[in-house]
């Protein structure tokens, strides 16, 4: 049997394991913290549930839901509230709703006459596309106009990057769009005409799910799968060589033993800097720079629980809310954790979880923790209409939060994978390549292991 390692225990880590134990392999998780699963961590007190990372993921991928599945997790698989279908936005001092329709559209208050004028004419505008990449913001700006850009996809970029769309790059954050003005000359065309392409094939419901007792129940039940024996927590000292053409040495200090491993094939699924630290002492030098140049947004998260006498209206249902440039709160948005899945709050009680710092807002990192809670406790208290105190408070804070596609990602990606071919049983994953969600995750794992075990032996 075929060994491997994969050195870190995040769900591309996890991910890349379990299907490399589908395939037949032997596989050996190395993990340099105390815990597995990364930023997908579950904490639990007084009845409430906070998430340290992601807080859902969308069943509409067969590849992701294979693997929830085959290690068992369906079974404690939740799906979001009816409720969870309304989201809003925070602009220009209140909380408005994203339209869902044509006709919602024509009638909400977030666009001016102009702007929304401007917006529905994208179909109808021949543009001449610019040589070379370009950021999102200057993208969107020319197809549906400044306004819609900076009241609803600054906000839905912040929800999703922590990010700025001054500074991302359209062709690897939106490549469907882009892909869109390029085959039908409009990224509305193209979207009705994916949506009619979805609509006519079989696919999954586009349910958004969680687990029953937070994201973290996910990667420990691949671990079970996995098996413990075969999962290594605390590891220290993790360096990487070659002994031969074909095989690898992976040296570490396992339960405070120095070890080396040799292996069939290695799979690298850490974030970007410490993947170039390992990677250099093998090369190229072109992917250990692409990956030391991979930039981070901060982000921090503050989880609040209030009982529900304290609203003074109806206490939030929905999904949650984000923020757009035109809104004066200090934070990136709120999710109403306890509206969307069960379990997430007391009886009787509500639990919130807001998000700061991001790319526009990266000082948020000098907050104390205690200004970090009465800057989220007065965005929420404000918005929501709260009158009493809390009856829960989480932080977490992340400083390498969300990877930033900016410009030159393309090129940055293009040189990592250089690696595979001058490496081929050498493999890099994570969310900094292809997407953040978990299942671009999950598919780029699944694409690493396929990799490896398609290598004559």
């Amino acid at each position: 049997m075929s060994t491997y390692v994969v050195i870190g225990a995040g769900i591309s880590g996890l991910s890349a394991a379990y299907w490399l134990k589908t395939s037949g392999a032997s596989t050996i998780v190395l993990e340099s913290t105390d815990r597995i699963g990364g930023t997908m961590a579950s904490e639990q007190h007084a009845g409430f549930l906070f998430e340290h990372g992601p807080n859902s993921f969308l069943n509409n991928q067969t590849t992701t839901w294979a693997m929830v599945e085959g290690c068992g997790a369906h079974h404690d698989v939740v799906s979001a509230s009816t409720a969870a279908k309304k989201r809003l936005i925070h602009h220009r001092a209140q909380l408005t709703q994203v339209p869902t329709s044509p006709p919602a559209f024509l009638k909400s208050p977030l666009l001016s006459r102009n702007g929304l004028l401007e917006m529905l004419a994208e179909p109808f505008r021949v543009q001449e596309r610019p040589d070379g990449e370009e950021t999102l913001a200057a993208f969107l700006d020319r197809r549906i106009g400044s306004e819609a850009r900076q009241t609803l996809v600054d906000a839905l970029v912040g929800g999703i990057y922590a990010g700025d769309t001054t500074s991302l790059s359209a062709e690897a954050t939106f490549p469907s769009l882009v892909e869109a003005e390029h085959q039908y000359g409009s990224i509305v065309v193209g979207m009705v005409a994916k949506m009619l392409q979805m609509q006519r094939a079989k696919h999954l419901s586009r349910d958004m799910c969680s687990f029953r007792d937070g994201m973290q129940q996910f990667p420990r039940y691949l671990a079970d799968f996995l098996g413990k024996d075969s999962i290594y927590t605390h590891t220290k000292s993790v360096t990487l060589h070659k002994s031969s053409q074909n095989r690898y040495v992976v040296s570490a200090i396992i339960d405070g033993v120095h070890r080396e491993i040799d292996c069939k094939g290695v799979v690298i699924a850490t974030p970007a800097h410490r993947a170039a630290a390992l990677l250099a002492p093998l090369g190229p030098t072109s992917a250990t720079d692409a990956l030391m140049a991979i930039p981070y947004a901060p982000v921090q998260l503050v989880g609040l629980g209030y009982a529900n006498r304290y609203f003074a209206e109806n206490p939030p249902s929905g999904f949650g809310f984000l923020v757009s440039r035109q809104s004066s709160l200090p934070i990136l948005g709120c999710l109403y954790s306890s509206s969307v899945f069960p379990n997430r709050a007391p009886e009787n009680h509500t639990m919130l979880t807001v998000f700061l710092g991001g790319a526009r807002d990266p000082n948020t990192t000098a907050l104390s923790d205690d200004e970090l809670v009465d800057r989220a406790t007065a965005a929420v208290c404000e918005t929501l209409h709260i009158n009493g105190p809390g009856a829960a408070r989480f932080i977490k804070r992340w400083e390498r939060g969300i990877p930033q596609f900016t410009l030159g990602h393309r090129a940055r990606v293009n040189a990592i994978r250089q690696t595979q071919q001058i490496h081929p049983r050498l493999q890099i994953v994570g969310n900094y390549l292809d997407g953040v969600s978990m299942h671009d995750c999950i598919a780029g794992a699944k694409a690493a292991a396929d990799r490896l075990t398609a290598e004559a032996p």
